[in-house]
C-alpha cells in the first residue's frame, strides 16, 4: 500500500508539472483563437520549431540552455509576426472567411514539417538538459530535478504572459478585440496590430514549450503533433478562447493522464484526455469557463 500511494503522489507532482506544459500550449491557442477567430493548425509545427532552434542553439555555437531560451522565444515571437503579416492578414483584410485560414494554417503546418525534414534530418535529436541529471527528494518521493525547473520556468512565461494580458495596453488592445473586434476599432483600437502581437505571442508560447520540453521529450519533425491535439482538448475543455479556462483545463488534463497511468493502464494515456472531454462536454458543451450561447 506504501508503495502504491508512493507511485500515487509522484504521478500526481508529475501532472501537475506537466500540466504547466500544456497550458504554455494552450493559452497561446486560446489566445490567437479569442483575438482573431482562427484555430492555428500550424501551433504544434512552431512547437516543434522552439525546440529545433534551442537544439542548434546549444549544439552547434555552444551557448548555455538559459541563455538560448530567451533568444528562442525572441525568434518565435518574431515568426509569428511574419505568419500573420504575410500569410493571415490578406485573409481577414479580404474577408474570406474562417475556411480559408483553416487552408492556410493546415498548409503552413505541412510547410514546416517539411522543412524540418529536409533540414533538420528525420532523425530524433535532444538538446542538453537545463541542469545536470539529478533528482529531489521529498521523503519516500523522487521527482527529476530537471522537469520541476522547466515546469518552474513555464510557470513563470505563463505568468509573465497573464501580466501583459491583463496589465498593459497592448493587452487591454487584446482583451477589447476579443470581445468585439468592430467596437474596438471604432475606439481607436489598431487591431491588426493587435491580431499581429497576439500571434506573435502564440507563437513564442508554443516555441518555449518545445524548448522547455524537448530535453525530456525526443524531438523529431512531427513531434509538435500530440501537444498540438492536447492543446485543442484544453481549450474545448476549458472554454473557447478562454485563458483561465485553458490554464485549469491543462491542469486537469496532466493531473488526469498521470493518474490513470497509475489507477487503469499506462497504455491508455493519450485517451485518458478526450474521456475527459466527452465527459465535459456531456455535462457542460461550452466548457468550464465558456459562456452559453443563448439560442435565438
Amino acid at each position: 500500500m506504501v508503495i502504491e500511494l508512493t507511485a500515487l503522489a509522484e504521478n500526481l507532482i508529475v501532472g501537475l508539472l506537466m500540466g504547466s506544459f500544456y497550458a504554455l500550449m494552450a493559452v497561446g491557442l486560446s489566445l490567437m483563437f479569442s483575438v482573431m477567430r482562427i484555430v492555428n493548425f500550424a501551433h504544434g509545427e512552431f512547437y516543434a520549431l522552439g525546440g529545433y532552434i534551442l537544439y542548434y542553439l546549444t549544439t552547434l555555437f555552444g551557448l548555455n540552455n538559459f541563455l538560448a531560451l530567451p533568444l528562442v522565444m525572441a525568434g518565435m515571437f518574431a515568426i509569428g509576426l511574419t505568419v500573420e503579416r504575410l500569410l493571415l492578414r490578406p485573409l481577414l483584410v479580404e474577408a474570406l472567411g474562417g475556411e480559408y485560414a483553416i487552408i492556410t494554417t493546415f498548409g503552413i503546418s505541412l510547410f514546416i514539417v517539411n522543412f524540418a525534414i529536409a533540414f533538420f534530418g528525420p532523425e530524433y535529436k535532444t538538446p542538453p538538459s537545463f541542469v545536470p541529471i539529478f533528482r529531489i527528494s521529498l521523503g519516500t518521493l523522487y521527482v527529476s530535478g530537471d522537469r520541476v525547473l522547466v515546469s518552474l520556468i513555464a510557470a513563470g512565461i505563463l505568468l509573465a504572459t497573464c501580466l501583459i494580458i491583463y496589465k498593459t495596453r497592448i493587452g487591454l488592445a487584446m482583451r477589447a478585440t476579443a470581445q468585439n473586434r468592430d467596437g474596438a476599432m471604432l475606439c481607436g483600437i489598431e487591431v491588426f496590430k493587435t491580431n499581429m502581437t497576439a500571434t506573435g505571442l502564440a507563437a513564442m508560447l508554443a516555441g518555449a514549450a518545445g524548448a522547455l520540453l524537448s530535453p525530456i521529450m525526443l524531438l523529431f519533425p512531427e513531434a509538435g503533433s500530440i501537444p498540438a491535439t492536447k492543446s485543442y482538448v484544453v481549450i474545448a475543455l476549458g472554454g473557447m478562447g478562454s485563458l483561465p479556462g485553458a490554464i485549469i483545463g491543462s491542469i486537469v488534463l496532466g493531473v488526469v493522464e498521470s493518474l490513470g497511468t497509475v489507477l487503469l493502464s499506462a497504455a491508455y494515456r493519450d485517451a485518458y484526455s478526450f474521456l475527459v472531454l466527452i465527459t465535459v462536454l456531456l455535462l457542460r458543451p461550452q466548457g468550464i469557463f465558456g459562456v452559453k450561447v443563448r439560442e435565438v
